[in-house]
């Protein structure tokens, strides 16, 4: 919890409103007490709204000094106990204990007293004093938890930097270095001495110093007051509605902790990373798969049959099973989903289709060395932390991915159905085909995401039957595939209604939002 306690000495003035809006967006604060303010009721709610609070109180004396309020988020979190001419009591409720009290009190003197027990409770707890320009009493700010330890944000480049003196010496310096390695290798140090270099001479530079912006502070107060600045109060009208779309992001991407395998949530800064690191280390580590030799044996290169193949064997096969119902055979299709299909691509399993389907091996190098150069960070709350190095997988986004993907799927008919006679020893032997395919490739079936397609003249109890012994859902289609209903039939208009309709509701989303 963060709570704010200020003698502001009055909240009419532009200034001392700036600043208390700047420290409430810099401590995200749950509780703001305001001392000393000088003002009528009418001003308190305006300025609860531009904190973000929802609750208020206010204690208004005779004459004009004395006054104090309180601001709170959480309507079940802060409960009036007790106030008069210069001080405000509430209990406040938390995660950690029932109920504890709160003495806001009007004094000379900028501190704060805890007792030991509640020390005991909030071990980590602080309490720092922002000194503000213009103020004689420092805004106490008090933290119950500790906060988040400091991390170096991650390096990005400033397109401005070009045209800055010196920018493209620090480049050419760091570039012209060698190192000894493969090719990959070599590109990779470079590309790091580029950003260390980069990153030093942009903090040599001073622009981004805790005393200049300061001094940029104390200047646009300065303007602001003059008569050239007469209409800023207005602002840019576009500034709140982009500063609302940045919160909000902000605040959805926000990792506040993680759930384990046991079904434990954890918030714990620490625990959060180790727990993010280890589930990527897992996953991009090879599993040393086998029978590679007996996948890739049956793969040969077809003329043309790549362009034309899978969609005459699908509308033929299709079309025998709606459309031609009549006879005694009892046919089914299965449509198949891969589990993680990219991250779980095995590198020697794709080397061994590319050499199968007759790539150089020159080219086979090239590509082995362009896989493997990849690393990785967990970006938690925008931070990078740890370093994973990646055994199998396939970097989705990289333009190569796609068809390195397609090769791996020369060993199944990926992206088409299966399609085999409805018995138990015909599917059984399907899924001990895919087995083998998975033991050699590591790209296991994601039974939940699958599907049956019966023929007509299964009965329904054949259908079940075959449903609970491969655990796959019984379905009228083929359900969708890139967002779009895989049968097609008579109605096209059926089939696009769905993205019609999305698409309404995204513009009549953008019309709900707040806008400027």
């Amino acid at each position: 919890m963060r709570i704010i306690c200020w003698n502001c000495q009055g909240i009419g003035g532009d200034l001392t409103v700036d600043d208390l809006l700047e420290q409430n967006r810099l401590h995200t604060t749950d509780i703001v007490v305001l001392l000393e303010m000088k003002d009528r009721s009418p001003r308190y709610a305006y300025l609860k709204w531009r904190i973000g609070l929802d609750y208020m109180h206010a204690v208004e004396p005779k004459g004009i000094g004395r006054r104090l309020c309180i601001f709170w988020k959480d309507y079940n979190q802060v409960l009036l106990v007790k106030y008069s001419d210069f001080f405000i009591e509430v209990g406040i409720h938390d995660d950690k204990v029932k109920k504890w009290r709160f003495f806001a009190v009007y004094a000379s003197t900028d501190v704060g007293l805890a007792s030991n027990g509640w020390l005991g409770v909030y071990p980590e707890a602080i309490t720092q004093h922002e000194v503000l320009e213009g103020s004689d009493h420092a805004m106490l700010v008090l933290y119950t938890e500790d906060r988040m330890p400091f991390q170096r944000n991650r390096f990005m480049y400033d397109l401005w930097w070009s045209k800055e003196v010196g920018c493209m010496d620090i480049i050419k310096k760091s570039w012209e270095r060698n190192f000894i390695g493969s090719r990959a290798f070599q590109v990779m140090e470079k590309l790091k001495q580029v950003r260390h270099g980069l990153r030093k001479w942009y903090r040599q530079r001073g622009r981004n110093s805790k005393g200049r912006i300061e001094t940029l502070k104390k200047e646009l107060r300065i303007a602001y007051k003059s008569k050239c600045f007469a209409g800023a109060e207005e602002g840019d009208k576009n500034t709140k509605f982009f500063h609302a779309q940045m919160v909000k992001r902000r605040r959805s991407n926000r990792i506040r902790g993680l759930e384990d395998d046991n079904a434990v949530w954890w918030e714990d800064l620490a625990k959060v990373k180790d727990m993010a690191g280890e589930y990527f280390v897992n996953l991009f580590t090879t599993s040393n798969p086998r029978w590679i030799q007996e996948v890739t044996e049956w793969v040969d290169p077809r003329d043309h049959w790549e362009m034309v193949g899978g969609e005459i064997i699908l509308m033929v096969q299709v079309s025998g099973i709606q459309m031609h119902p009549a006879g005694e055979d009892q046919y089914l299709a299965m449509k198949l989903d891969m589990a993680k299909a990219y991250d779980r691509v095995e590198w020697s399993f794709l080397l061994a289709m590319i050499r199968k389907l007759g790539f150089c091996e020159e080219c086979c190098k090239r590509i082995e060395a362009c896989i493997s150069i990849v690393t990785y960070s967990v970006l938690i709350n925008g931070l990078p932390n740890g370093y994973i190095q990646q055994q199998r997988g396939l970097r989705q986004g990289n333009l190569m991915s796609p068809f390195l993907f397609l090769i791996c799927a020369e060993g199944y008919p990926g992206g088409l159905p299966i399609f085999c006679q409805a018995l138990v020893l015909e599917v059984q032997g399907v899924l001990e085909v895919l087995d083998c395919y998975a033991d050699g490739s590591r790209q296991f079936i994601n039974r939940e995401k699958c599907s049956l397609f019966f023929g007509a003249n299964c009965s329904k109890r054949q259908r079940k039957t075959i449903g609970q012994w491969t655990n796959i859902q019984d379905k009228d289609g083929f359900g969708k595939n890139l967002g779009l209903l895989a049968d097609f039939g008579h109605s096209k208009r059926a089939v696009f209604e769905e993205v019609r309709k999305g698409m309404d509701a995204r513009f009549n989303g953008w019309a709900e939002q707040y806008l400027s």
